[in-house]
């Protein structure tokens, strides 16, 4: 799928953002965003299209699963990607708020849902412990989130996004102590395990996407129990706080 950079790049960009390895061009007006990856970094447009080539695929069989950008378009010669626009706040914008506080239950399960699923399909996002940059919020009422950046995602034969997750949900929005977080991390693992063994997810059909959905419904069912059970959310506490 190649996508016409000449007929675009006539267009001005709204703005432009520049990050370390690239740089991404803004279309407000078209509902775009063209992410060009810096000369020498192939290898990195590489990582970002697969990922998104597989997330697309799970949106496409699983309904709630909206979090990655839609995939529009990619030239490889220009190391560049064609995507929807994702238009909200960064997580670091509304740390600390009100607004964000009160929908924390839902935020928790929007990222154990996210985490699980890459977990399941041995894709390795490598900066789920720095979503406070990754993570667009595009609502609050009712919470609706993005997560951006895939050019360092790996497939090791044992993702930790989960736990990486984890303690980061424990800095801002979890009540976890470190034996709570180790404990908790390997009856994931021991689970996500026992999936595992019985076959992994390819990438290949929406069967084995709807399969894939089931698989995180367990998983998602029994860490939001255990947390539930520990009383470790803070939306708890800041209702009983508020309510006083």
């Amino acid at each position: 799928m190649r996508i016409p950079l000449e007929e675009l790049l006539k267009e001005e960009p709204h703005d432009v953002k520049y990050g370390k390895h690239s740089r991404v061009l803004l279309y407000p007006q078209l509902g775009l965003a063209l992410k060009v990856f810096n000369e020498g970094l192939l290898s990195s447009f590489l990582k970002e299209l697969k990922a998104l080539k597989v997330l697309n695929l799970i949106s496409e069989g699983i309904s709630w699963f909206t979090y990655p950008p839609k995939l529009l378009g990619y030239d490889e010669e220009r190391r560049a990607i064609l995507m929807e626009l994702v238009n909200g706040f960064s997580l670091k914008e509304l740390l600390g708020s009100e607004e964000l506080y009160r929908s924390s239950e839902d935020l928790v399960k929007h990222l154990i849902r996210f985490a699980v699923t890459l977990d399941l399909i041995r894709l390795q996002k490598e900066e789920m412990s720095r979503l406070d940059k990754h993570l667009i919020i595009t609502s609050l009422d009712p919470l609706k989130v993005k997560l951006i950046d895939y050019d360092r995602s790996a497939y090791p034969g044992r993702p930790t996004n989960l736990p990486q997750l984890l303690r980061f949900l424990a800095r801002n929005f979890l009540r976890l102590k470190e034996e709570d977080l180790i404990k908790l991390g390997k009856l994931y693992r021991d689970k996500l395990r026992k999936v595992w063994e019985v076959g992994g997810f390819r990438g290949l059909s929406l069967d084995e996407v709807r399969e894939l959905e089931e698989n995180v419904r367990l998983l998602e069912t029994y860490l939001w129990d255990y947390l539930t059970a520990k009383g470790s959310l803070l939306a708890q506490r800041f209702r009983s706080e508020n309510s006083n």
